[in-house]
């Protein structure tokens, strides 16, 4: 919903739908920060542009939504390792907050 008067501009998020879920997705993403190393990097990447923590993590759980949705459109199986061959293809920007890979994890 957007509200406008004048110069000033307010967007808000719905707020009609299924908040449980919503927050089941935002708590995932969280957790997903401690395990994932391109969720780690795209935290770092957004705390580092300014973004407040609540808005990462809203953000980090529309990622993993979008990335459950194709595999579950695609029945296939996430895979982190594929995950980060596709960002290291794409050259994508998160790749300068990623840590180099280890001699163990390159073969």
């Amino acid at each position: 919903m957007t509200n406008q008067s004048g110069r000033m501009r307010k967007v808000h998020r719905r707020l009609r739908c299924d908040n449980h879920t919503r927050q089941t997705f935002v708590e995932w993403a969280k957790e997903t920060i401690r395990h994932s190393a391109w969720a780690r990097a795209y935290f770092e990447q957004r705390k580092a542009a300014g973004h407040h923590f609540q808005a990462t993590l809203r953000s980090l759980a529309y990622k993993w939504i979008r990335i459950l949705w194709k595999c579950w459109h695609d029945h296939l199986v996430y895979h982190e390792a594929q995950y980060l061959v596709q960002l290291r293809a794409k050259d994508s920007p998160l790749l300068k907050y990623l840590s180099p890979p280890t001699p163990s994890s390159a073969a």
